[in-house]
């Protein structure tokens, strides 16, 4: 097996059990090293005391104890270097402009794809570790 630091790690912040599981393993399928949490106070608990940096964080847009925009910009805070991917339902185009604006790296439509899911995570750690994204978004 692969060193830790060499797997993409990925978080996964997101209240619907269902979701996060489905997404987890379809991600852990795919050779990443994910990580759960199903709220806002888990998440920011979990990037908070990583001892490696995630990769990449998938995060709910709404989550029981927090709105995704706060908790962007609190993980941005802990996790310097981690690339956040906005969830948020089909049709909030307005969550997409203001999760850009807060320096989201990305946006996902829920229902999610989970091909599509795969593509962007392994598209930011391909860019991440080859430093290719805006320091904006780190």
């Amino acid at each position: 097996m692969a060193p830790l630091a060499d797997v993409g790690r990925i978080l996964v912040v997101e209240s619907d059990a269902e979701t996060r599981r489905n997404l987890s393993r379809f991600l852990a399928a795919h050779g990443y090293h994910v990580d759960e949490a199903g709220d806002g106070e888990e998440g920011l608990d979990r990037a908070g005391g990583a001892d490696l940096p995630y990769d990449v964080i998938l995060l709910d847009d709404h989550l029981p104890d927090a709105t995704g925009l706060e908790m962007l910009s609190a993980l941005r805070a802990v996790s310097r270097g981690s690339l956040v991917v906005f969830m948020s339902p089909s049709g909030a185009r307005e969550r997409f402009f203001e999760a850009m604006a807060c320096g989201a790296y990305e946006f996902l439509q829920k229902p999610l794809w989970l091909q599509e899911a795969l593509r962007i995570v392994a598209r930011g750690i391909r860019e991440r570790r080859n430093g290719f994204v805006a320091e904006a978004v780190r």
